[in-house]
């Protein structure tokens, strides 16, 4: 925990943001109520909620989403919430609220890792979906199948464990330490290689072996940890490309997830995805990064339509966190562009963009994905856009930022 004077001086040397918040209640400023009103009208109805932010240093977004979130499940009735992070975290969370074992608001934060657990405008919403998971009127889950997350204790620790248990002898002490090796990325000179990955792979399929001759662990576990020999075998493979096809196989391998955790849900469930709109956009045309393959978002419409909601967001002015002690300004907005068309004063206030005037604005430049301007037919890539007046960088209390 930070103290007291030093949050402080972290706050003023950050800049101002947000009012103060009440603890465990996400809340916006008055600023935003509108568009928050007009952005529920259009989710309540939908299945999936996708909610996007240009880049994971926006702390005016973050804010707004996490007020979005509570709003979404105790008004909507939304019963699941995903985010971009680890499968295997979430996948532990959930055996231990199955277990009975001890949990708490902390490992949900672990599980949604370091993006965003240390962030203040993120934190209110932490123990909210812990109470709701908890009584079972949430499920969360991740999407991300890499390995070796910050303070991902189960995913790190346990998992490789626990999955080596079904190997014997001197076999489970060399799986169980070339999954270490890989989590903790400790290889001399970061020299990873097709060897170290083909390594991993005899391991999986060893354990696969032996899950299968092994009695029978009550059926949910064993689900689980299947689909965690899965996604590391997926992501095993993937990071043997190049950039451009590994964040593609990334976004089809999070949908893959997507569809394993829907299918266990109860029918008729109502899903919110947290990431970053690049992958959430119903197509990635405006990130040249998915120039060859679709993105997440893509593969979530195309199954489910008009059931399905993608919510950017962009700001007419403000800073970023661009690195650790790198807060950068926005770059102003050209005439004609998709902020100039939402803000129109200075007053800072918030407006939202629905489908009908994405539809009417059509081509033009925006900056909702990575903050940097691109000409792009927004009502094809988002079905709404949030305008800030003001962005501005998450107030972190992570120690270093």
């Amino acid at each position: 925990m930070v103290r007291p004077l030093l949050l402080i001086a972290m706050l003023l040397t950050m800049g101002a943001g947000p009012p103060n918040q009440p603890s465990g209640s996400a809340t916006v400023p008055t600023t935003d109520e509108r568009a928050m009103a007009a952005v529920i009208r259009d989710l309540c109805p939908k299945h999936v909620a996708l909610l996007g932010e240009a880049t994971h240093g926006d702390g005016h977004s973050d804010a707004f989403k996490a007020a979005l979130v509570e709003r979404l499940v105790t008004q909507c009735h939304f019963n699941a919430v995903f985010f971009e992070a680890s499968h295997y975290e979430f996948l532990g969370f959930a055996g231990k609220l199955r277990d009975g074992a001890p949990a708490d608001a902390a490992m949900v934060g672990d599980a949604m890792g370091g993006l965003w657990k240390f962030d203040r405008e993120v934190q209110p919403l932490i123990p909210f979906l812990f109470d709701a998971a908890k009584a079972r009127r949430v499920v969360l889950g991740g999407l991300d199948g890499q390995m070796g997350a910050l303070e991902a204790r189960y995913a790190n620790d346990e998992m490789p464990v626990e999955l080596t248990n079904y190997l014997e002898g001197d076999r489970r002490r060399e799986c169980r330490e070339i999954l270490r090796r890989r989590t903790y990325w400790d290889y001399p000179n970061g020299s990873y290689s097709d060897d170290d990955r083909a390594q991993i792979l005899r391991c999986t399929a060893d354990i696969s072996r032996a899950m299968d001759k092994a009695a029978a662990a009550d059926a949910a576990t064993a689900d689980a940890q299947r689909s965690m020999i899965r996604n590391i075998e997926a992501f095993t493979r993937a990071d043997a490309l190049g950039r451009a096809e590994f964040i593609t196989a990334r976004d089809k391998a999070m949908y893959d997830n997507f569809g394993w955790l829907v299918r266990r849900l109860p029918k008729g469930s109502k899903v919110i995805v947290w990431s970053a709109t690049a992958h959430i956009a119903k197509n990635g045309a405006a990130d040249p990064a998915y120039a060859r393959a679709g993105n997440f978002g893509s593969y979530v419409h195309r199954d489910y339509g008009a059931r399905a909601f993608a919510l950017g967001f962009s700001a007419a002015s403000g800073e970023y966190r661009y690195a650790r002690k790198d807060n950068r300004p926005l770059a102003t907005p050209p005439s004609p562009s998709l902020e100039r068309s939402a803000v129109t004063s200075a007053d800072d206030a918030t407006t939202y963009l629905n489908p009908a005037r994405l539809k009417v604005l059509g081509r033009l430049p925006g900056a909702a994905f990575s903050h940097a301007f691109e000409e792009n037919d927004w009502a094809g890539s988002l079905d709404g856009v949030v305008v800030f007046g003001r962005e501005y960088p998450p107030h972190s209390t992570r120690p270093g930022y």
